[in-house]
């Protein structure tokens, strides 16, 4: 339980990092040789899976967004504000500020637009 909880934390810190544009020193001398954005756009370039949280109008809500999967399966989950992590029978989670899960919609309610 304590490994998912770390695991969850981390991603949160990695993602207020990101909102912040703040990388690490090993992440920034990276991003510096490749040209690469250190920002919440290209982290989710590789997100595993989105489901959009609508309302009945079919108006953008909020996205619950897988980042990991298979064990453990860890999400995004940007109406409630937290990473959630499950792993066989243990739960975890950790806060995300509103500003970033805010930052995370906008992206995600324009991918929802360009779907709709």
């Amino acid at each position: 339980m304590k490994e998912l909880k770390e695991m969850c934390e981390n991603i949160a810190k990695e993602l207020i990092r990101r909102y912040e544009g703040n990388p690490a020193e090993d992440e920034a001398a990276e991003t510096a040789a490749y040209n690469e954005d250190f920002d919440l756009y290209s982290y989710f370039t590789n997100a595993l899976d989105v489901e959009y949280i609508i309302s009945t109008r079919g108006e953008y809500l909020g996205a619950h967004i897988a980042v990991t999967l298979g064990g453990p399966n860890i999400y995004i989950d940007t109406r409630r504000g937290y990473v959630t992590g499950y792993w066989d029978t243990d739960h975890a989670e950790a806060w995300l500020p509103r500003e970033v899960c805010d930052e995370i919609d906008d992206i995600f309610e324009a991918y929802y637009e360009s779907i709709r």
